[in-house]
């Protein structure tokens, strides 16, 4: 078992006591165990399902998405359900990768065309 400190420090990736704390709050994580002196108590499922959050951050969900797909992944039909959220999170990221390509092109005509801080002559 750990503490809330010792599991953030397995987990690593910038996760602090504090944001767990909001995981339990929200729903996102159920409640730990308690020792004696009230101290939270994690298990290794516990650190599975934050470093599960935490890799679904990291690839761009919100945390009220990552909720639902947790919770759809404890249904009979998780995997089907979780796949195809994940693919759509996919399409959604090449629709971003299409959109900063344009704008990266628009900016690399303008940058290589007169400076547009420079008068234009008459």
């Amino acid at each position: 078992m750990l503490t809330i400190k010792e599991l953030t420090q397995v987990v690593g990736d910038g996760v602090t006591p504090r944001m767990v704390r909001h995981y339990h709050q929200i729903g996102l994580l159920p409640e730990p165990a308690r020792s004696s002196s009230n101290y939270r108590l994690y298990s290794e499922a516990d650190v599975q399902a934050l470093q599960r959050i935490v890799a679904l951050k990291q690839q761009g969900f919100q945390l009220s998405h990552i909720q639902k797909l947790l919770s759809d992944h404890l249904t009979l039909n998780h995997t089907l359900s979780l796949n195809e959220q994940l693919q759509q999170q996919y399409q959604f990221v090449l629709q971003q990768l299409v959109k900063l390509r344009q704008t990266a092109t628009a900016l690399e005509g303008l940058i290589g065309g007169a400076d547009p801080t420079t008068p234009a002559k008459q």
